[in-house]
């Protein structure tokens, strides 16, 4: 019964957040952690208990990631079966990427990939491989020539099929906007290209919008870094005449107007971003969006009320927010839009993760007790 108790308490706690997302109060979901710890004390890891304390813990900021990277490692000592050990490195990986342990994330990954090599189909390849937050690691630690004679490796080795269509699409889409990082534009383009013709397999694929959207702002990034406008706003127009037609349903449209919104922001196109993001919020998007909301209302308003209160709902909010709670102040301090208020105190205590700082000592404490 235990691990249904959690459950309810999580989902409690999730619908109180949707109805009360700027009140801070944490109770429910330490609860439904406290938990999930007697039922593993008490039944040993189940892959119920540990998916469930996964989602918990993401939304305690990084002492909840500390902590989830800490489950994830006991997990991993079970003998869980292929896709669910599967789930579990790639979650470690990830756990390690979003904590910036860029060192061991690349390392961790490396083991994954000879794990999935060995033990998976190819299909399942790319799926190691394809996340940009990990990816990232490998640039910080001067390993992303390392990274890309992987992908080249694997993408160009593996069979298309409809198995590994998604897993291909991700990871070329990953690899297009890091070489745009890179400032690789004839090699970004010829990635937008790889891409576009993966979303050409199947006009019936679910995920094709998706994908063709990563595929055109890709294009819109190298246009954007080359400065060549007219280009830009093309692929810009032709984005605006998808959200307009009736073929597609609201989650995807907000998925698209967020991705455009999220390009228009870095070219300064504050006030075009910012009618994107006000509709997807009045749409029942969270999080981010909110957070992309106030450095537009900020760099074109100067609005303290309101880029406070944007602030606050994506620090708070727990829609479409996982990983996220806890690190808005750090992209706040590097935010260049920011740069007049880093040292704001008003800013930074909306911001700040203290309300739901999580003593990670007293987690390991806890679980070292209930298992004793």
């Amino acid at each position: 019964m235990t691990i249904n108790a959690a459950r309810s308490l999580f989902d409690e706690y999730c619908h109180f957040k949707e109805i009360n997302p700027l009140n801070t109060d944490e109770t429910l979901l330490l609860t439904a952690r406290d938990q999930v710890l007697t039922d593993i004390a008490l039944n040993g890891y189940t892959k119920e208990a540990a998916r469930l304390m996964h989602r918990i813990l993401s939304f305690l900021g990084d002492a909840g990631l500390q902590e989830r990277e800490h489950q994830l490692r006991l997990y991993l000592r079970e003998p869980l079966e292929r896709d669910e050990r599967f789930w579990a490195h790639w979650e470690l990986v990830d756990t390690l990427a979003l904590l910036k342990k860029c060192k061991e994330t690349v390392a961790e990954q490396l083991m994954f990939l000879h794990w999935t090599k060995a033990n998976c189909e190819p299909k399942a390849w790319p799926a190691v491989m394809f996340d940009g937050t990990q990816a990232h690691c490998w640039a910080c630690v001067n390993r992303m020539t390392e990274w890309f004679d992987l992908y080249y490796d694997i993408i160009n080795s593996i069979e298309s099929t409809e198995d590994n269509r998604k897993n291909r699409a991700s990871y070329i889409r990953t690899a297009g906007e890091h070489l745009v990082f890179h400032n690789k534009m004839d090699e970004a383009m010829k990635e937008s290209e790889r891409l576009m013709k993966v979303v050409d397999e199947s006009a019936q694929w679910p995920e094709r919008v998706i994908f063709w959207l990563g595929a055109t702002t890709i294009k819109l990034e190298v246009f954007r870094k080359k400065q060549d406008w007219e280009s830009y706003d093309q692929q810009v127009q032709s984005i605006m005449a998808l959200l307009e037609t009736d073929s597609l349903d609201i989650e995807k449209k907000k998925f698209i107007a967020n991705d455009l919104g999220a390009c228009l922001l870095w070219a300064g196109r504050y006030q075009q971003a910012q009618l994107l993001f006000e509709s997807n919020i009045k749409h029942g998007s969270g999080g981010i969006t909110h957070y992309f909301l106030a450095i537009c209302i900020w760099s074109s308003k100067k609005d303290r009320t309101q880029t406070q209160h944007h602030l606050a709902m994506a620090e708070n909010e727990v829609v479409n927010n996982l990983n996220m709670r806890g690190r808005y102040i750090e992209m706040f301090k590097e935010q260049p839009e920011f740069s007049d208020i880093w040292d704001d105190q008003e800013f930074l205590s909306v911001i700040s993760p203290k309300a739901r700082s999580v003593d990670l000592q007293d987690l390991q404490s806890k679980q070292t007790s209930q298992i004793h």
